[in-house]
């Protein structure tokens, strides 16, 4: 008995099983065998030998069946998408993280990140890294497919409202007629209120 999926090679089952008599010329044997999920047409032949002589002699006409067979509960079909993370420069980056919603995978050395058993669907793919930016994109998946995101740098609005704050504070310090400080002070007060204000956004992730 031989078993295998219409069109391939791979055998399901292909073994020497024992017959036994119905009755008369009439003899039953069977086999049992696993099969991958989904929807497939099965072929089953089955060959006898006359017991008296070894396996190989004096073979019946060989009996050849195609049957289709359907999955009860048939699982989703799913895909790869293969997600490529660019910077602004178009360098590819490593270490982003790409998050579909259901999974989330880090990108390698090429800057690639593989999200594997997605369902047919529409994602809103994300990629990110900090210090370099942020970028998404909406994939149709119906089949294996790749996008690219691109990163834009994310614009740190924290840090700019505190180093502008931070600016106005030492620029009133320096204009305010109540405090006596010397022309020059009063100078040194603003340049000072300044750099502090680029060192504030600095420090919070500012990028210039």
């Amino acid at each position: 008995i031989k078993a295998y999926y219409q069109g391939t090679i791979d055998y399901l089952y292909d073994e020497y099983v024992a017959a036994y008599s119905m009755g008369g010329n009439q003899y039953s044997a069977s086999a049992s065998f696993t099969m991958t999920r989904g929807d497939r047409y099965v072929v089953v032949e089955s060959q006898a030998f006359d017991g008296r002589h070894a396996v190989g002699g004096r073979p019946s006409f060989m009996g050849k069946n195609t049957v289709w067979v359907q999955d009860k509960n048939p699982e989703p079909d799913t895909f790869i998408l293969d997600v490529y993370v660019r910077d602004e420069d178009k360098k590819l980056v490593e270490g982003a993280t790409v998050d579909s919603g259901s999974k989330t995978v880090k990108t390698d050395a090429y800057g690639k990140a593989s999200l594997i058993g997605l369902p047919q669907d529409t994602y809103e793919v994300t990629a990110k890294k900090e210090g370099v930016g942020s970028g998404s994109e909406t994939v149709v998946l119906d089949s294996n497919d790749a996008v690219t995101i691109y990163l834009t740098p994310e614009i740190p609005y924290l840090a700019i409202i505190i180093a502008i704050v931070v600016f106005i504070i030492m620029l009133i310090i320096a204009v305010l007629p109540q405090i006596p400080l010397p022309s020059y002070a009063r100078v040194l007060v603003v340049v000072l209120g300044a750099v502090l204000a680029v060192v504030i956004y600095w420090l919070m992730g500012g990028t210039f």
